[in-house]
């Protein structure tokens, strides 16, 4: 299923880019010969009027076919007037710019969208998500607020600030989460510490009885508290909890959502230029490049991980998807005299600073991708191609993460260094 909404989302991203470019050469009086979803060979076809209207067999994009794209073709005077090559400037920016504006307003309606329904991030200690199984979720459910936790350590009893609702700077709030994962890690009996890193945390070695901890929590506005047992993970050496610390979420109006979806976008697009920049002379963002097949795995992920942030990857994709075809070099937007178009892209997500205790990843990309027609059409690559090194990103989220809404831009997700964002 999750392969059927990834494929989806990517159709209707390519449809609306080319839609944009169709319904504008509509406009300006150009003669459109064929709409096409996907690339040839030809699977089914209908046409209405002057329009063909296809569906392709190879699904890495879509097409609009203009009369008079190859400046050379032989044309009628009457269909001259009317192609792509014989119409004034203004015309043809219109047409070209038609598509990257449709991607803008999507990336920005689904922003927008999300900020309106989520809120914005401000520094808070959260239940991010839960282990299956783990003792943790026996009794703690997602966006619990963590007020604090009490435990004993060395014959006494040690009290664990947590986020009593009040404002929380992003330094204390990452203070108070090592602290309680240290905590934990110990079992609350005692533990011995064998090894303590900044990569992998404390390592400890396995007590005969683990004690309990005592979690104090509100959900749903009720205060509450309960005592966990935290379970010994072999594999990370110390005690756990099984859950991921986020952060709180904060309603926000109308206007300011629009404020903080055009402000994330600036910083996407930012991101997605230097990222361009940086495929002409750094030869590791090269190798970032990535295909077709690893996106459609990125946005698959994403969606048996968190809607949200399967939304947001989408956004990503379609702002892409308009700034490279925005770029000012004519090799890396639509070429109308060769039939080919050959795009660079990446999106970036900014780093969410009330969670700078860990790394941040959404869908963090970088691509290349090379649509194909031989009917010299203005074409556009898929939309797939265009989040890479997306798959690296949500690798990391499968095994940890925590999910948080960045300053200024959609759902993020936090990738700790091994431990600092859970337990």
């Amino acid at each position: 299923m999750s392969w059927i909404l990834a494929f989806v989302g990517f159709a209707l991203l390519v449809i609306l880019h080319e839609l944009g470019h169709f319904f504008a050469a509509k406009a300006v009086g150009m003669r459109v010969e064929r709409f096409s979803l996907f690339f040839p060979p030809k699977l089914a076809g209908i046409t209405r009027g002057e329009t063909e209207y296809m569906i392709g067999a190879i699904p890495l994009g879509g097409y609009v076919k203009i009369t008079g794209m190859n400046p050379e073709e032989e044309l009628s005077p009457e269909l001259r007037a009317r192609s792509y090559s014989g119409s004034p400037v203004w015309k043809r920016i219109v047409v070209i710019a038609a598509g990257p504006v449709v991607n803008l307003v999507v990336a920005f309606l689904i922003l927008f969208a999300i900020f309106v329904v989520q809120g914005k991030a401000v520094p808070g200690i959260t239940v991010g998500e839960l282990s299956p199984g783990s003792p943790a979720a026996q009794v703690l459910r997602e966006d619990d607020r963590i007020v604090g936790a009490r435990l004993e350590q060395g014959g006494r009893t040690v009290t664990l600030a947590g986020d009593r609702g009040g404002e929380l700077s992003a330094k204390d709030r990452n203070a108070r989460v090592t602290a309680l994962v240290s905590a934990i890690a110990t079992g609350g009996c005692d533990a011995k510490v064998t090894s303590v890193s900044k990569e992998e945390g404390p390592k400890v070695a396995q007590c005969a009885t683990p004690g309990t901890i005592s979690v104090d929590y509100v959900r749903d506005g009720r205060s509450a508290s309960a005592q966990i047992t935290p379970r010994y993970d072999a594999k990370y050496e110390r005690y756990r909890l099984g859950l991921t610390f986020g952060n709180r979420f904060q309603s926000i109006g109308a206007l300011e959502s629009a404020d903080s979806a055009l402000t994330y976008m600036g910083r996407v697009t930012n991101a997605t230029v230097e990222a361009i920049g940086k495929l002409f002379y750094d030869a590791e963002a090269r190798k970032e490049v990535s295909g077709v097949v690893g996106s459609y795995e990125t946005t698959r992920q994403s969606i048996s991980i968190d809607p949200v942030l399967t939304l947001q990857i989408i956004a990503f994709i379609s702002l892409s998807l308009a700034v490279v075809n925005l770029f000012p070099f004519l090799p890396l937007t639509a070429d109308t005299s060769s039939g080919r178009s050959s795009r660079s892209c990446a999106a970036g997500s900014p780093s969410p600073r009330p969670c700078s205790n860990a790394r941040a990843w959404s869908a963090s990309s970088s691509c290349s991708s090379s649509s194909r027609s031989a009917c010299r059409t203005t074409s556009a690559g898929s939309p797939a191609a265009r989040a890479s090194a997306c798959a690296r990103p949500v690798a990391r989220v499968r095994r940890r993460s925590s999910r948080v809404l960045a300053p200024g831009g959609g759902r993020a997700v936090i990738s700790g260094p091994g431990w600092s964002g859970a337990d």
